[in-house]
């Protein structure tokens, strides 16, 4: 349980932390290029569902002599799973199953309560 400034809550913001790998080769320009077609498609299925994307939230991470990007969303809610923003959980299932010939594949995804 948190306390706010003039008030008590059982829920927490969160971050919700998705780890991508791209094609071989590929640049932190050329993965946001990726996402953001990826993010237009999915607004055009789900209007309304997405009114916001800042390809500032893409970090490149190296590990290995592997190139990695991560994206953090957030929260100021999180009671749970129904809290993941919609275009995360749909990506994930499309990652699984491999519906669209997307030039990434999900790595990892994380819950962090601040």
């Amino acid at each position: 349980m948190k306390v706010k400034s003039d008030f008590v809550t059982n829920s927490s913001s969160a971050s919700y932390i998705m780890m991508f790998k791209g094609t071989e080769g590929m640049n932190k320009d050329e993965f946001s290029m990726a996402l953001n077609s990826y993010l237009e498609l999915y607004k055009r299925r789900n209007l309304g569902s997405l009114r916001y994307w800042d390809a500032s939230r893409i970090d490149e991470i190296i590990i290995d002599d592997i190139t990695l990007f991560r994206v953090t969303e957030e929260t100021s809610m999180h009671n749970g799973s129904e809290d993941i923003p919609n275009w995360m959980k749909q990506l994930m299932i499309e990652n699984f199953v491999r519906e669209d010939n997307l030039p990434f594949s999900i790595k990892s995804f994380e819950v962090l309560d601040d």
